[in-house]
């Protein structure tokens, strides 16, 4: 047992040895990739790919034997993906990735300088990614060739110009060129910046009329000088900065948007320019769509919702009188005509009619009670006249008894 453990010990021995060789000697393939702070410490000098800053990339080309050409072009704060003749908003979610990416771009190390391994890291003629850096003139500033991603997908390979050399680089380039033209478009054609907004009309989806609403000292106001409302406009507009598009409508399905001859049903006009939203057929739960720029869209009626469900009754309402007349002036113009004037006095004399008549049922009450009085006065009057007349006929029966009683005691 102890000869046949011995055996088993040497070969995995033997195996780890050469692992590690592999792996921490060579490692082309990146398995085990430094940090960058690590790198800067060990090589402060170490080769770079693309020595631009993010400020000074004016343009970046891409040619991808998946996706074709296309550019992506700075013009001032914005950026355009641009294929053919077609320029589009671009999807700034996509670009400054890229751009971060690019800017300051150093390598690892060298992972080949022999032209036939340019297969073997995918930065040949068949799959490797053409990227051209411009700097603000008519040539590139940096031409790279972007291979596949390394074990790991911390880095790319990538050779620059015309190699042979290629290098592992310092981040994953190929994370952000891989994407198609459409990845590049922007999917929120009408991302304004809403504070800039400085007027604004509004066109029911059905027949109806436009309303307009221009901003006046931070408030919206329609063309009469009413007041909008203020926080259904704001949220209109807002609204509308994040509508997010689901798909890019081409030439083939023009025929079917029902955009042709539609009237702008939603314009905002900001200090950078105007975005304008046109709506057209709708197609199962999806409307067709244009924006300022003329490129049509599908979008979901969920959102579309903001504007399809918008009270328009509710977007102006008449106030100007409460908010010019004086206080005096208010009183004055709220005083009753004459006919209401007459009102309050009737019902004033009705109510001293009633208080009078009231007054008058209750005198014979109290001559009711005087006459009771007098009568109740009188009863006892005659009922003492009765108690002496009483008195005096039992006197008078009395002597008239006694003289008999005299008599005829004589007797």
């Amino acid at each position: 047992m102890a000869a046949g453990g011995k055996r088993l010990i040497v070969p995995l021995v033997v195996f780890i040895v050469l692992l590690a060789i592999l792996v921490f000697a060579v490692d082309p393939l990146g398995w085990f990739k430094a940090s960058e702070e690590e790198l800067e410490a060990e090589d402060p000098t170490r080769f770079v790919l693309c020595d631009l800053s993010e400020d000074e990339i004016s343009a970046v080309e891409i040619d991808s034997p998946e996706h074709g050409a296309f550019r992506l072009n700075r013009e001032g704060e914005k950026w355009f993906a641009v294929k053919g003749e077609n320029t589009y908003q671009a999807n700034m979610d996509k670009v400054e990735p890229l751009l971060a990416d690019l800017a300051g771009l150093k390598s690892e190390g060298l992972a080949t300088d022999k032209a036939d391994k340019h297969a073997e890291f995918e930065v040949d003629a068949a799959k490797g990614i053409m990227v051209k850096v411009f700097a603000g003139g008519e040539d590139p500033a940096v031409q790279l060739t972007v291979g596949k991603s390394a074990p790991g997908y911390k880095s790319s390979f990538v050779m620059q110009g015309e190699g042979p050399e290629v290098y592992r680089s310092s981040k994953n380039v190929k994370l952000n060129v891989g994407f198609s033209f459409n990845d590049y478009r922007t999917k929120k054609p009408f991302a304004l910046h809403p504070m800039t907004a400085e007027r604004i009309t509004v066109r029911p989806p059905e027949d109806g009329a436009a309303q307009t609403f221009t901003k006046a000292d931070g408030f919206w106001k329609t063309a009469e000088g009413t007041n909008g409302n203020q926080n259904l406009l704001n949220e209109l507009i807002q609204k509308l900065s994040e509508l997010t598009i689901s798909n890019f409508v081409d030439d083939s399905e023009a025929e079917s948007t029902g955009l042709e001859g539609v009237e702008p049903h939603l314009t905002v006009t900001t200090t950078e320019g105007d975005y304008i939203l046109t709506l057209g057929s709708k197609e199962d739960s999806m409307y067709f769509l244009s924006d300022q720029d003329g490129w049509v869209y599908k979008a979901s009626e969920y959102n579309l919702k903001f504007y399809l469900e918008l009270a328009f009754a509710e977007l102006s309402f008449d106030d100007t009188v409460s908010e010019e007349v004086e206080p005096d002036e208010g009183i004055v113009d709220e005083l009753p005509s004459d006919t209401e004037e007459a009102e309050p006095d009737e019902a004033a004399a009705a109510e001293d009619e009633t208080d009078a008549e009231s007054a008058d049922s209750e005198e014979p009450v109290a001559e009711v009670e005087d006459t009771e009085v007098e009568d109740a006065d009188e009863a006892d009057a005659e009922a003492g006249e009765g108690s002496e007349t009483d008195t005096a006929d039992g006197d008078e029966d009395d002597e008239t008894s006694g003289d008999e009683d005299d008599e005829e005691s004589d007797g």
